[in-house]
Formats: structure tokens, sequence, C-alpha cells
């Protein structure tokens, strides 16, 4: 059996409501794509914290109404 590397490209597939997220997602923040580790609801809004490639943690919040950039990847 012979291991093949397939070619996956990073891809922007919406624009989502917190509410429509979930761990382990791809989002871009500040320029940065990073992955949702931990999402809470909160009265007006979520808290997310993420992780960046270099293993650093970051934190935002996102009101009910606000969208982000969510991205997948997509195999050519």
């Amino acid at each position: 059996m012979t291991d093949t590397m397939k070619d996956m490209e990073l891809k922007f597939a919406d624009n989502l409501k917190p509410s429509q997220l979930m761990e382990g997602d791809l989002i871009k923040v500040d320029d940065e794509y990073v992955t949702i580790e931990t999402i809470t609801e909160n009265e007006d809004g979520f808290n997310i914290y993420t992780r960046n490639d270099f293993d650093e943690e970051g934190h935002i919040y996102l009101f009910d109404d606000e969208t982000i950039e969510w991205y997948v990847f997509f195999e050519e």
C-alpha cells in the first residue's frame, strides 16, 4: 500500500454568525487563521477561545448579530 499526500487548500466557505460555529472550525481573526477551541454563549453574544498554528491561544467576543469568516480545507 502506498501513501499519497493529497493537495489540500484552505478556502473561504461563508460568513457565519457565532451561533452557527462549533469547536474545531477554522475562522479568520485579524488576518490570521485560527481553530476554535471553545465557544460559550452569554446573554448577548459568544466567547470564542482560539488556537493558531504556533499553538498560541486567543480570545474574541462576538455579539449575536455579528458574522465572521469561516474557512474549510478543500481537496483538489
